[in-house]
């Protein structure tokens, strides 16, 4: 059964005011395509390789200690697929909406996440064209990545990351399905 818990958008932005330890990663139809071997690519062009579909599958068997989310859209098209990995695994996750910042966004409401950002030693993981997020986000440092297929740079991206000598920094992953 897909269990969604009440964390939300504003729990988010309290423990990132709050400096507190946290990891929230998000999982779609993406994700669940690469767990499945579904063959091909998401809706952006990222390939789904076996190994980051393994590896998807092995964090959630793992029963990580930390917040995941479910986006809506995988659990109407993907429900009864996913209840069974959940059920053959014996996973009882409790899910957050992982369409958190999507709606903010819509809704007009990400300046606070944008600020908050900002006030944190954040490192932005992502593509080249995401650099230009510094006129919202004043981030401490950017790890460039391939816009496309960055799962294969999974070693490089760890690697990057293991350098930063911020205190207590918030690592703000824009890595598609490799991500989590």
């Amino acid at each position: 059964m897909i269990m969604i818990d009440e964390w939300n958008y504003q729990d988010l932005l309290s423990c990132l005011e709050q400096k507190q330890s946290f990891t929230f990663t998000r999982f779609g139809d993406g994700e669940w395509n690469a767990i499945f071997r579904k063959e091909g690519t998401n809706c952006d062009k990222h390939t789904y390789f076996k190994d980051m579909g393994d590896a998807l599958a092995e964090v959630l068997i793992s029963k990580p200690d930390y917040r995941l989310g479910m986006q809506n859209m995988a659990t109407r098209v993907q429900g009864s697929e996913i209840n069974g990995f959940l059920d053959l695994n014996e996973l009882k996750i409790e899910w957050c909406n992982a369409d958190m910042l999507h709606k903010a966004s819509i809704k007009n409401n990400i300046e606070p996440f944008f600020k908050v950002l900002s006030d944190r030693n954040t490192i932005i993981i992502g593509p080249d064209y995401l650099k230009s997020i510094d006129k919202r986000v004043k981030y401490k440092h950017f790890i460039e990545i391939f816009t496309l297929n960055c799962w294969e740079q999974k070693d490089y991206i760890l690697n990057e990351c293991r350098k930063v000598k911020l205190e207590k920094p918030v690592f703000s992953f824009s890595a598609s399905m490799g991500a989590n």
